[in-house]
This record gives C-alpha cells, sequence and structure tokens, in this order.
C-alpha cells in the first residue's frame, strides 16, 4: 500500500469533519500523515465559490468534503457580506 495514496480537500464549512476524519485516518494507518491539501477558497464575480488546490493530486485516492446545504457561510463580494 502506497503511504501517500490519499488525500482530502476539506472546504471551509466542513473543517471539523475534516480534522476529525485526519486524526481517525491516523490512528488507523498507524502514522502522523497529512492527508489534507491546501486550498485557497474565492469567489467568481457572479458570487459562485471556486477553489484553487494548493498542491498536486495526481495518482491520490481524492476526496472533497463540503457540507452542500450549509447556509452559514459569509462572504463579501463588491464590499456586501452576503449569506
Amino acid at each position: 500500500m502506497l503511504r501517500n495514496d490519499l488525500g482530502i480537500i476539506v472546504l471551509e464549512n466542513a473543517k471539523d469533519f475534516g480534522e476529525k476524519l485526519q486524526n481517525n485516518l491516523n490512528k488507523i494507518r498507524g502514522n502522523d500523515e497529512n492527508y489534507i491539501i491546501p486550498v485557497v477558497n474565492s469567489r467568481f464575480n457572479n458570487g459562485e465559490g471556486k477553489v484553487v488546490i494548493g498542491s498536486s493530486v495526481r495518482e491520490k485516492d481524492l476526496y472533497v468534503l463540503s457540507d452542500v446545504g450549509n447556509y452559514s457561510i459569509k462572504y463579501k463580494m463588491h464590499g456586501i457580506e452576503h449569506e
């Protein structure tokens, strides 16, 4: 089994769950590796969200964690705060 075969992209609205998953994976696999791939969250001009992946995900089994029904995240666009 490859030790570097897994990657997790955790969006801001699932951060707590992502950290718990990270800890459980380390317990199961018996290591102290970081599986969370760094990302930068931003917005397109129309308000749609986008994510820039900060490192290579080549040859990884990649999982994306996001709470698609979470409307508690606020963001600023054109100087106005939106929910």
